[in-house]
């Protein structure tokens, strides 16, 4: 957005914001099971909250005292944050739905792929940037002294935190067998075949396959 924002935009930014991220968190849980995932999931989950009630402070606070020269100075900042705020609420929503789906697939599995859908982003990196955001704009009076602490340990902790997913140095296509049968899993270079029975023979470019002597007959 150009130019000065007017409060009641603003406010109605935070509204949105507060919104959709009130819809997300109830999906990140911080005491379900993240067994078989990395540890940021559990600490996540536990400052999340934080954010949202960052923005619940700036929105009561603008929506309910009269506008200083100070303050204005902020809308723009405030605004940016919210609107960041509501574009990533769907990301942490779909990132918990992944991994508590009731399926056979592994949850770090389930967790890369959302991963892969959102672009590469991970959660620790996400999270990280809205607290660093919201740490630079929390400021008396939009939000209270005990929240900032709150907002700068959160920080502190995020920021300490390993990746969630380690490098995946995968090439080409994988394939995963989460249910009974037989995988063919092929990892080189030329072609994979697959004989159910008889004689193949192969060649470049070519493959013949011959059924067993009983189904010639």
């Amino acid at each position: 957005m150009g130019g000065q924002l007017k409060k009641d935009q603003v406010v109605r930014t935070l509204d949105d914001a507060i919104y959709a991220f009130g819809r997300a968190i109830p999906q990140c849980n911080a005491d379900q099971d993240f067994t078989g995932l990395s540890d940021a999931f559990p600490m996540i989950a536990k400052h999340l909250p934080i954010l949202l009630q960052t923005l619940g402070s700036m929105q009561n606070y603008l929506g309910n005292t009269e506008e200083t020269e100070e303050v204005k100075k902020k809308y723009n900042a405030v605004s940016q944050f919210a609107e960041m705020c509501r574009k990533q609420a769907g990301y942490f929503e779909d990132i918990f739905v992944a991994i508590t789906a009731d399926n056979s697939v592994p949850k770090l599995e389930r967790y890369r792929n959302a991963v892969d859908d959102a672009d590469g982003a991970r959660i620790e990196s996400v999270t990280r940037k809205l607290l660093d955001q919201a740490v630079d704009l929390a400021v008396a009076p939009l939000v209270s002294d005990d929240l900032i602490e709150e907002l700068e340990r959160a920080q502190e902790e995020v920021a300490a935190l390993g990746p969630s997913l380690k490098d995946d140095h995968r090439v080409g296509a994988t394939l995963n067998n989460y249910a009974g049968g037989v995988q063919f899993f092929h990892n080189g270079t030329g072609n994979q075949n697959h004989c159910s029975g008889g004689v193949q023979v192969t060649g470049d470019g070519a493959t013949n396959h011959f059924a067993p002597e009983k189904k010639r007959e």
